[in-house]
C-alpha cells in the first residue's frame, strides 16, 4: 500500500472471491468476510479509499467461472453491503469483467439476466438485480458496473436504473 501511495494512488481495489463469501459454496469460509474487513481497515489506515470487486473467475475467484452474476453474487453483496454500507470510502464493483458481447442480446443478459446454459448451469441474474439487491440493504455507496467483453466495451450499454444516481460504468482497457 505504501508503494501505491508513493505512485500517487488514493484508491485500492480488492478482488473478493465470490465462492469464499457464498455460504452455499464449498469454498465458503466463516472468516473470509472478517479478512476482507481487515484489508479495508488497513487500506483506510493508509488513507486509501477502497473498491470491493466480486471476482468469480477460475483460479482468481477460487472456483468455476460464471460469465455473468448469479444468485451467489447477490448473496455476496448482501453480506458485503451489510458490513460496509456505513463507509462512504468503500465503492462496490458489482461483478468483475462480465463476459457478454456488446450486442443487443449480450446486453440484455448483462442487464436483465439469462438462462443457465450460458452461465455454468445457473441462471444469470443480471446487473439490475444485483444493483437492486445492493440498494435493498440500504447502501448509498457508489456502485460500479463493468462493461461487456471482460469490461472492455461500453458501446450499446443499457443504463441501469439506480434511484440514488450513484452508479458509474467501468472499463478495463487492454
Amino acid at each position: 500500500m505504501e508503494a501505491a501511495i508513493s505512485w500517487g494512488a488514493n484508491t485500492i481495489r480488492f478482488q473478493v472471491s465470490q465462492p469464499g463469501l457464498d455460504f452455499t459454496d464449498p469454498l465458503y469460509s466463516d472468516s473470509y468476510l472478517d479478512r476482507v474487513a481487515a484489508a479495508v481497515a488497513l487500506a483506510h489506515a493508509h488513507g486509501l479509499a477502497v473498491i470491493l470487486s466480486v471476482q468469480d473467475q477460475d483460479g482468481l475467484g477460487g472456483g468455476t467461472r460464471h460469465p455473468q452474476p448469479s444468485d451467489a453474487t447477490i448473496r455476496d453483496w448482501q453480506a458485503l453491503a451489510s458490513r460496509f454500507n456505513a463507509d462512504p470510502d468503500v465503492m462496490y464493483e458489482m461483478f468483475n469483467e462480465p463476459q457478454n458481447r456488446a450486442t443487443p442480446a449480450g446486453w440484455s443478459v448483462w442487464r436483465d439476466g439469462g438462462p443457465p446454459e450460458g452461465n455454468q448451469g445457473v441462471p444469470a441474474v443480471g446487473h439490475q438485480n444485483v444493483l437492486d439487491a445492493i440498494r435493498a440493504t440500504g447502501a448509498n455507496n457508489l456502485v460500479l458496473a463493468d462493461g461487456a467483453q471482460y469490461a472492455q466495451l461500453l458501446d450499446g450499454l443499457p443504463p441501469l436504473d439506480d434511484p440514488l444516481g450513484q452508479i458509474a460504468y467501468a472499463v478495463h482497457p487492454t
